[in-house]
C-alpha cells in the first residue's frame, strides 16, 4: 500500500510515530516519510536510528495551519499522532491540550482537504469513549471532527483508530515502577483494583494496517485488548525485580481526571459496531449513501467493551508479556 508514495507523521517521534515509521520502512519501500514534530532532540535521536533511510525532518507544531499545509503538500498519506496525552497534566494546562488536540486536529483535516490527500489516519484513545477527563474529551472531539470530514469531502479517505495503553509508550506506569523498585520502593498505586488495557506496541500499529487495507472511510476502528489490574502488574514486577529486598506497594489515592475502568467502546456505540475478528470497526451515526452499512453489514454488537469485564491476564500472562516487552528477564 506505502510503495513508492509519500507519507506524513504529525508527532512522528513519539512512541506510536516511532513504531510507524519502522513497520513501514520494514513493510514497504515509501519514496519519503516526512516526520513533523516540535522536538529538536528527538527528531536528532531518529536521524541516527533512521540513519541512511528516506526521511524528511520538519521542526513544526500541529498547532501552526500554514507551516503544517506546505509540509504536507503533495503526499499520499496523512497520519495524525500529535497530542498532549498525560491525564494531569492536561487538567491543569486545559487551554494547551485543546490547542494541540482539538485545533491541532482541525488544522490537520484542512491540510488533507486542501491538499486533495487520499488518506487520513487520526490515532485515538481509549480516553476518547465516555470521556471524564479533559484529554479524552479532547479526543472525543477530535474523533467527532474527523468523522465529519467526511462527509463533506470524499476525495479523503478519513479513519480514526482507537487504541489502549501500551507497554513502553511515553507516559507508561512500567518505567515509573522499575525505577521506585531500583531505588527500594515504594511503589506508588493510585489504586491498586483499578483495571487498564495494555498491549505490546505493535499491536495498534498493526490495527492502523488493518484500517487502511479494509476501510471504506469515516469508520472507527477499535483494537480487542486484554486487560490488567493494577496491583497484579505492581506485584509481578517486585517479585521478579526486588527478589532480594522488601519494597512496599502504596496506595496514593486517584488522579485528577483518572478513571477506575477503562472503556474501549460504549453501549451506545456498540449499537453501531460490528466484529470484525481481531478488532471492531464502529460506524458513523450519519451514513448518508448507507454505504458503510453496505459494505460492513449490519450485524451490530450492542453491547459495550470495558478493562472491567473484558479478559483480564493472569500474573503469568502479565510477566510473560513484560518480559517480551523487555521490561522482564526470560531466564
Amino acid at each position: 500500500m506505502l510503495n513508492e508514495k509519500r507519507v506524513f507523521v504529525t508527532g512522528g517521534t513519539g512512541s506510536w510515530g516511532t513504531k510507524l515509521i519502522e513497520t513501514i520502512f520494514k513493510k514497504y519501500e515509501p519514496d519519503e516519510v516526512i516526520v513533523y514534530s516540535r522536538g529538536e532532540h528527538k527528531q536528532m535521536e531518529m536521524q541516527r536510528r533512521f540513519a541512511g533511510k528516506r526521511i524528511t525532518y520538519v521542526i513544526g507544531d500541529v498547532r501552526d495551519y500554514e507551516r503544517m499545509r506546505r509540509a504536507s503538500a503533495g503526499v499520499d498519506y496523512f497520519f495524525h499522532m500529535a497530542a498532549l496525552k498525560h491525564v494531569p497534566v492536561c487538567e491543569e494546562h486545559y487551554s494547551e491540550a485543546v490547542a494541540t488536540n482539538v485545533t491541532g486536529t482541525i488544522n490537520a483535516v484542512q491540510c488533507a482537504e486542501e491538499n486533495h490527500i487520499p488518506n487520513f489516519i487520526f490515532v485515538s484513545t481509549d480516553k476518547a469513549a465516555n470521556p471524564i477527563n479533559v484529554y479524552g474529551t479532547t479526543k472525543l472531539m477530535a474523533e467527532k471532527i474527523v468523522s465529519s470530514a467526511g462527509i463533506r469531502n470524499t476525495h479523503t479517505r478519513f479513519i480514526t483508530v482507537r487504541a489502549g495503553n501500551v507497554l513502553g509508550s511515553n507516559g507508561s506506569v512500567v518505567p515509573l515502577f522499575k525505577e521506585q523498585i531500583q531505588q527500594g520502593g515504594p511503589v506508588t498505586l493510585t489504586d491498586g483494583s483499578m483495571s487498564r488495557y495494555l498491549m505490546l506496541l505493535r499491536s495498534p500499529i498493526e490495527l492502523i494496517f488493518h484500517a487502511i487495507e479494509h476501510a471504506q472511510g469515516r469508520e472507527l476502528f477499535v483494537l480487542k485488548m486484554p486487560s490488567v489490574v493494577m496491583r497484579d502488574v505492581a506485584e509481578v514486577l517486585v517479585a521478579e525485580l526486588a527478589k532480594d529486598s522488601a519494597v512496599e506497594i502504596t496506595e496514593v489515592g486517584p488522579r485528577p481526571g483518572e478513571k477506575y475502568h477503562e472503556m474501549l467502546m460504549t453501549a451506545d456505540e456498540g449499537m453501531r459496531a460490528v466484529d470484525a475478528k481481531d478488532f471492531m470497526v464502529i460506524l458513523p451515526f450519519v451514513d448518508p449513501m448507507n454505504t458503510l452499512k453496505k459494505h460492513w453489514g449490519t450485524k451490530f454488537l450492542n453491547t459495550d467493551y470495558n478493562s472491567k469485564d473484558n479478559f483480564i491476564l493472569s500474573k503469568a500472562e502479565i510477566k510473560q508479556m513484560l518480559q517480551e516487552n523487555g521490561d522482564l528477564p526470560t531466564a
